[in-house]
């Protein structure tokens, strides 16, 4: 009988693919302005998540991070680096083997949203910027009614069209 592998090859190699589409989609989006940054690096991620669970697209986001920083010109931070970490993770805990539907791809931006763009990422940001959590919260306000929207449809697009190649895995 084969022992099952912990780190089977498909997964590890596509995993590694879509954390470098999310490398590039990032370098593809609107330079950084202040403490906001607009892009769909989160695509792939979600596909991650969607398709090998929370573990995984916790470490490929937070790796997409580590490698697209530097990619901008910035010095890696692991507060912020964290903060992807969940980000990806929270993103697998909703859509790991599930079809996902409009109100699914909601309640999950809706909660990374709050959990990760306007709790955790004012604090992060605080102690890197030298401002106030609650100033650097009033500018990430507007970033989250913007990517809200954005993020909630594109993930549910891309199951839509996408997730019947994403069930074979």
């Amino acid at each position: 009988m084969q022992k099952k592998q912990k780190f089977p090859l498909r997964t590890v190699v596509l995993t590694g693919v879509l954390t470098a589409l999310s490398v590039v989609l990032r370098l593809l989006g609107w330079p950084q302005i202040g403490t906001t940054r607009y892009d769909l690096g989160f695509l792939p991620i979600a596909a991650i998540g969607r398709m090998f669970g929370p573990l995984w697209s916790g470490a490929a986001y937070a790796a997409a991070d580590l490698i697209g920083t530097p990619m901008t010109g910035q010095a890696p931070y692991l507060p912020i680096t964290g903060c992807k970490l969940l980000f990806g993770f929270i993103m697998g805990l909703f859509f790991y083997k599930k079809r996902v539907n409009l109100g699914r791809a909601a309640l999950c931006m809706l909660t990374v949203t709050a959990a990760v763009d306007l709790i955790a990422m004012p604090f992060a940001l605080s102690a890197l910027m030298g401002k106030g959590a609650w100033a650097i919260l009033a500018e990430r306000l507007a970033q989250a009614a913007v990517m809200f929207p954005v993020r909630t449809a594109g993930v549910w697009l891309m199951d839509r069209y996408l997730g019947k190649y994403m069930d074979r895995y």
